[in-house]
């Protein structure tokens, strides 16, 4: 997982849209956010801060739907304080994309 995460923008500029949006974004890196791996974690959440073209090539819906919950599960619950930051920073990155009520029910929570 480690080796695909390190070269996402290749993928990204091979793959069609839709084909990374689903099985780059949607099982990479939700895998990578589901393992118990501090590394691997911290290292998916630095690609989608780093590489801004990952970031805007998901979906909206799919960002909200599939990665920002599992950012905020891992800001709240993860013990490595690394992944924490790296996932508060992304949610801060996304911040534009999601409107107001969602921010209030979803993000602020995980500021506590």
């Amino acid at each position: 997982m480690q080796a695909f995460l390190a070269h996402i923008g290749f993928l990204r500029e091979t793959f069609e849209p839709a084909y990374f949006q689903e099985y780059v974004v949607c099982v990479l890196l939700v895998n990578c956010f589901d393992k118990n791996n501090s590394t691997l974690q911290q290292n998916a959440f630095s690609v989608l801060c780093a590489e801004d073209s990952v970031r805007s090539a998901i979906d909206s819906q799919k960002l909200l739907d599939t990665i920002i919950p599992k950012a905020c599960k891992e800001a709240c619950k993860n013990a490595d304080a690394n992944v924490k930051v790296h996932a508060l920073y992304f949610l801060s990155l996304c911040l534009t994309k999601m409107d107001k009520s969602y921010i209030a029910k979803n993000i602020l929570p995980s500021l506590k």
